[in-house]
């Protein structure tokens, strides 16, 4: 009886230790995973800001561009007046001199 008594006590004693094992194992386990994927997490936000940035500098050039085509539109416009009132002041004074 005592000789069982100390059987189950052992076993209980290495199911315990048994458990604890697997306890720490998993918890190991799990932690090496979650270092992982906050890894991974990490990876993917510093891509994301990289694409972030490019896509800003594209765009902040694109609107440069515009910026610069808006103001040769507005020469290109100014230029075409100055020269419509030319030419009509021109064929004006042709017109007067012909009269004359």
């Amino acid at each position: 009886m005592k000789n069982k008594l100390e059987d189950v006590e052992k076993m209980n004693l290495r199911l315990k230790n048994d458990i604890t094992d697997l306890k720490e194992k998993y918890e190991n386990k799990i932690q090496r995973q979650q270092e992982k994927y906050e890894a991974q997490i990490k990876e993917l936000k510093e891509k994301q800001e990289s694409k972030n940035y490019c896509l800003y500098t594209q765009l902040k050039n694109a609107e440069n561009r515009l910026s610069y085509c808006y103001f040769l539109i507005i020469i290109g416009l100014i230029c075409g007046c100055a020269l419509i009132f030319y030419l009509r002041k021109k064929s004006q004074n042709h017109i007067l001199k012909r009269i004359h």
